[in-house]
């Protein structure tokens, strides 16, 4: 398989780098703005471009995944530090809560409250117990209003 020229090189890690903008990294990478795009496409069917590619990509993937269990490790000895160590109790709780939101711990209610238009039209009780019926009918259980 040939090799890739320091420009073909360049434009693969532009490619990447700019979120797989293929025209802007043909520009960056020193192609002519008018023929960036159909470069970039001729490039991009190169299989050795492709190659280059997927290995950047790897990389990268590889460097988050790598810096993600650094940052849980540290959070972990801050948050289960024993009492003689010198952590304070507001960085514990801080390195827990991060922790507790890493793993989904925790799910926030939001209140939408809507304060232009009109006002949402009521269901009566008939209607209310229609809906009831039809949601029994395929499983499921509606909650009673207030």
């Amino acid at each position: 398989m040939p090799k890739l020229t320091d420009q073909q090189r360049n434009f693969c890690l532009l490619y990447v780098k700019n979120g797989f903008d293929q025209s802007a990294a043909a520009m960056q990478a020193g192609y002519s703005e008018k023929n960036a795009s159909s470069i970039a496409s001729k490039l991009l069917n190169k299989v050795q471009v492709k190659a280059e590619i997927d290995r950047l990509c790897g990389q990268i993937e590889e460097k988050v995944t790598v810096e993600a269990a650094e940052i849980i490790q540290g959070l972990r000895k801050i948050a289960f530090a024993p009492q003689s160590d010198r952590v304070n109790n507001s960085d514990r709780l801080r390195a827990l809560e991060l922790l507790g939101k890493y793993l989904a711990l925790f799910s926030e209610r939001l209140a939408v409250e809507r304060t232009d238009g009109p006002e949402a039209p009521q269901m009566g009780e008939d209607e209310a117990a229609q809906w009831k019926q039809a949601a029994s009918q395929i499983g499921l259980k509606l909650a009673s209003g207030s």
